[in-house]
């Protein structure tokens, strides 16, 4: 009986180990829970502290074309992640109006706390309340990316953030910004909507692995990496200077077709900055417990 419960529990024990090596450690993250007295750098817009240089920096349109307003909601009311509070965002673009114009949040980490230690994850979940006014304007998107400086009401491309995602609409789903080698322009690598489909009150977490140590970044959507889709292959960062870029962004921009204006709303929670292990690592750790098992075990059957 002892010798059936030891090859059962052996097993179960490394997976466990194994896994929460390889899932790395979180160093940073931001679930808008703080108080004055306990992780005041967790309120909203809060302050430096934890991994964070600084507060959230919330941001208009600079000509006032479009407008942010934002609430932290609960973890009692409908949360993204179970226990977890959530910044709701609203974005809206009053009248008719035509061109881009960009509305959101950002906020910069301390590159130390986690470059240090190698690669890194940038992980985040986002709920839309509806996508019926994104999905009836055009030339609308959703960016989330990693740049040097503040550029939560600016224009984001390939060419100066680390990376990026966005969200053209329900029916093109999310995509991957990349520019490839000897490519002149950047494009747009879709996941396609029957991967990850795209609806209001979906939660969509997000993991993007930049992988410093070779120049490249994945992106996963529940699950569903961009690089399955691609034959495998991972996408060019948009800078070897990794450590340059200490901003995280989340913005919206919209036109309006309609008097009364277009409006999106969705929602923030559980942005963490995580270490990624070195696949050597973690198999050196792997093989180092079940020799330890097994050595345990000759000897007991030696008594």
């Amino acid at each position: 009986m002892k010798r059936a419960s030891l090859i059962l529990a052996l097993p179960l024990a490394l997976f466990c180990l194994f896994q929460a090596k390889a899932d790395g450690a979180t160093l940073i993250e931001a679930n808008f829970g703080g108080t004055a007295e306990i992780n005041p750098w967790d309120q909203y817009p809060g302050q430096a502290g934890g991994g964070w240089l600084g507060a959230w920096s919330q941001k208009n349109a600079s000509s006032d074309s479009s407008t942010l307003s934002t609430e932290v909601i609960g973890a009692g009311n409908t949360p993204l992640n179970p226990g977890y509070n959530y910044l709701k965002m609203t974005y809206h673009r009053p009248g008719v109006a035509s061109g881009a114009s960009r509305s959101g949040v950002a906020r910069s980490w301390d590159t130390e706390e986690v470059l240090s230690l190698g690669d890194y994850s940038v992980g985040f979940s986002v709920r839309f309340d509806d996508l019926t006014t994104f999905n009836s304007q055009g030339s609308n998107s959703v960016v989330f990316a990693g740049t040097q400086v503040d550029r939560a009401n600016q224009s984001i491309t390939q060419g100066i953030s680390l990376w990026m995602v966005q969200l053209y609409s329900e029916n093109k789903g999310w995509g991957v910004i990349k520019k490839d080698d000897g490519a002149s322009s950047a494009t747009t690598f879709y996941f396609g909507t029957t991967n990850v489909p795209v609806s209001a009150n979906t939660v969509y977490t997000f993991r993007i692995d930049i992988l410093a140590s070779i120049g490249k970044y994945d992106v996963t959507i529940n699950g569903v990496s961009a690089s399955s889709l691609n034959d495998g292959k991972l996408f060019n960062l948009g800078s070897t200077d990794v450590a340059a870029f200490d901003w995280l962004n989340w913005q919206a921009s919209m036109i309006s077709t309609s008097e009364s204006g277009a409006t999106l709303s969705y929602a923030l929670s559980h942005v963490t900055l995580q270490t990624i292990p070195e696949p050597g690592q973690a198999g050196l750790l792997l093989g180092a417990l079940v020799l330890i098992g097994v050595l345990r075990y000759r000897r007991r059957l030696s008594r």
